[in-house]
């Protein structure tokens, strides 16, 4: 009876239903990636996102925090870091200033996997055996 169908026209994805057309704007992007940089600020987490205002996508770079010093901790820190900007960004995220920001509340209590922990542990163990 009724015909589904489904594609996208120039950044708009659409559901076709019957007689009903059902519109979800989509934002351009450019998946986020590792940049590992011997610049003074260090590795870098760059992506790019749409803005509303400009029409245009805009670069937007996220750092490492001091407290990652070695390569693995890193790597596993970004490893996370770039799975969730790229699923903030597939499920639509874009900036737009006229829009009331959301906050979101974060959690005291911060999970990390086995293989996040193991990288922060040695370097705190190698920082206790300095000061030792």
């Amino acid at each position: 009876m009724f015909e589904k169908t489904s594609g996208v026209s120039r950044g708009v994805s659409w559901i076709w239903f019957g007689s009903q057309k059902k519109m979800q704007n989509t934002y351009d992007f450019k998946r986020a990636r590792l940049v590992q940089s011997n610049h003074n600020k260090g590795w870098y987490v760059q992506f790019y996102v749409w803005d509303v205002q400009r029409n245009c996508l805009v670069r937007r770079k996220r750092y490492m925090p001091t407290g990652y010093t070695s390569n693995e901790s890193r790597l596993a820190y970004s490893k996370d870091l770039v799975k969730k900007i790229n699923k903030l960004l597939k499920e639509g995220f874009h900036i737009d200033r006229t829009q009331i920001p959301i906050e979101i509340e974060e959690e005291d209590n911060i999970q990390l996997s086995f293989r996040q922990v193991i990288p922060v542990y040695i370097n705190y163990c190698e920082k206790v055996a300095k000061n030792s």
